[in-house]
C-alpha cells in the first residue's frame, strides 16, 4: 500500500505540475508523507531486533510510538483538505 501510494502521489504531481511544489501545504504533506516512511522503515528495525531477541524497549516506549502515524495521518488530512497556509 505505501508503494502504491508513493506512486500514485508521485504521478499525482506530475499530472498537476511540478510548479505546484511551491505550495507550502503541499511541501508539508511532503515533509509528513516521507516521515510516515521513515517511521515504518524505522519499525522495521525494531522488527528486527525482536526476532534477533534484542529489544531494549520498554513497553511504554511502543505505546507512544503507536500515536506517531495517528498524529501524521490527522495532520496530512487536515493540510489536504484545508490547505491552511
Amino acid at each position: 500500500a505505501m508503494a502504491l501510494s508513493w506512486v500514485f502521489g508521485l504521478v499525482l504531481i506530475h499530472e498537476i505540475g511540478f510548479q505546484q511544489l511551491a505550495n507550502l501545504w503541499l511541501q508539508l504533506k511532503l515533509f509528513f508523507v516521507v516521515s510516515l516512511t521513515g517511521y515504518h522503515f524505522y519499525l522495521g528495525l525494531l522488527l528486527k531486533q525482536f526476532k534477533l531477541n534484542q529489544n531494549k524497549k520498554t513497553s511504554k516506549f511502543y505505546r507512544y510510538i503507536n500515536e506517531i502515524p495517528t498524529l501524521l495521518l490527522i495532520l496530512i488530512v487536515f493540510i489536504v483538505v484545508f490547505k491552511p497556509i
